[in-house]
């Protein structure tokens, strides 16, 4: 389980299968880089086609060609005032910036809670064959980040004879038919179109899960005030990796379990309170500084460093319960009820091979797993020793709070003649009020 050898680059995850074609597909990020976005219509026809770290390599000609094509058939659901600026010049951009959709969250309540899930859902189609489906459900948003991840692809095949719905993608639908409904803006018809062919048509797919895994259930969190919370099973040990922390959510979801284990970035931990580390039995960091793995010589493949995979890890009797993908470990995610949109999958396997001790279990060689290699004890007296700045956290509020304001207003641009030539007007606001400034 997790072993950190099975790895898999982000853009590998969408290729399409042998003999078939990109179709159509929806995605979801909190935070967008643009240029990894315009990477994305490569990964559907060119292998190679970016060197790791955003530079587009081969024929300019031919990749302009290749996001021409497939731009116009994405989706992408971001949430609003959080895509980072791109350097000057990227005139390829402009095929793209109708894929983006900016969106926020329903029942956020504050400037807190954000959309923060990070999925896709593909549809892929043959002259020769049914139609394909592939979810993708990772921890990584949609940028170039290095950071340790996790990602959880599922493919399936379109049953089109099939009458009924299946129970376990009823959720994952709703919460696709759901996006367009948080966009503060009208979507186009054909983004319209492809949300309802996908919602409709996923629930109709049947998704094998790994090799000694059953899916047991899609968990879309924060779309309906009636979203049950996560981890469940109250009295069963728990284990949590998550590269942020809430210390009144740690405490909570460990209650009158035993046994629990955490594992978080340094960084973290040192802030975290000493009581909610403390009600942990074993608590691990991430190592920093992680000499490169041997497949990372290429040039072309950034080391990993850092922590930013979810996972939370549910010992339930014979079985484990395994959930992946966006939550962290804070309330805002995973509260009662939850302010955050995001998105988790559940797997059910034997807890002797996928449950916690699994995690840290030795080889048959007698070394500690792969994955033990990349975490170290943490001492719980270190916790709570070190603290933000609380000027540096009210201006990271306000900054937040101001990117959702603009990213919520209507803005236009209108020139007018001027005595001298032309004069420039931004007009900012609701559709009832705006208010305008010269530039």
């Amino acid at each position: 389980m997790l072993e950190p050898e099975n790895r898999r680059l982000f853009l590998d995850t969408l290729r399409p299968p042998n003999g078939y074609v990109f179709d159509r597909a929806v995605g979801t990020t909190f935070t967008l880089d643009l240029m990894t976005l315009l990477s994305v219509p490569l990964a559907f026809t060119f292998r190679d086609a970016h060197d790791g770290a955003g530079e587009l390599s081969r024929d300019p000609l031919a990749l302009l060609e290749s996001v021409r094509q497939s731009a116009g058939r994405i989706a992408l659901f971001c949430h609003g005032g959080r895509t980072s600026v791109p350097r000057p010049g990227q005139h390829a951009l402009a095929f793209v910036e109708d894929s983006v959709i900016p969106v926020f969250p329903p029942y956020g309540g504050a400037s807190s809670a954000v959309f923060h899930p990070k999925i896709w859902l593909l549809r892929y189609v043959s002259a020769a064959g049914p139609v394909r489906y592939r979810l993708v459900c990772q921890s990584r948003n949609l940028t170039f980040d290095s950071s340790w991840d996790v990602s959880l692809v599922l493919d399936g095949v379109l049953d089109e004879s099939r009458g009924e719905q299946n129970d376990v993608n009823r959720t994952l639908a709703d919460f696709i038919r759901a996006l367009p409904g948080m966009a503060p803006e009208t979507i186009s018809t054909d983004h319209l179109e492809t949300v309802d062919l996908l919602a409709d048509e996923v629930e109709r797919v049947e998704f094998p899960a790994p090799r000694g895994l059953s899916l047991n259930r899609f968990l879309p969190l924060g779309i309906a005030r009636t979203n049950e919370t996560y981890p469940n099973r109250p009295h069963r040990r728990l284990l949590v990796i998550s590269p942020f922390l809430d210390g009144g959510f740690l405490k909570s979801v460990v209650g009158r379990r035993h046994g629990c284990v955490l594992i978080s970035r340094r960084e973290e931990l040192l802030k975290a309170p000493s009581d909610a580390v403390a009600a942990f039995d074993k608590v691990y960091a991430f190592r920093t500084g992680l000499e490169p793995e041997p497949e990372d010589d290429d040039d072309a493949i950034v080391p990993l460093a850092g922590l930013h995979a979810k996972v939370f890890v549910i010992d339930d009797g014979w079985n484990a319960r395994i959930a992946v993908g966006s939550a962290n470990a804070t309330g805002v995610a995973l509260g009662n009820p939850p302010r955050n949109v995001e998105f988790m999958v559940e797997l059910v396997g034997r807890k002797s091979r996928f449950g916690i001790d699994a995690l840290f279990s030795a080889g048959d060689d007698g070394e500690a797993g792969k994955f033990a290699g990349l975490i170290e004890e943490f001492s719980k007296d270190e916790a709570g020793s070190a603290e933000d700045s609380p000027d540096d956290l009210r201006l990271e509020r306000l900054l937040d709070a101001a990117a959702d304001s603009l990213a919520r207003c209507e803005i236009r641009g209108r020139v007018e003649t001027a005595d001298r030539g032309h004069r420039g007007k931004l007009l900012a606001g609701d559709r009832a009020e705006r208010t305008q400034e010269d530039f």
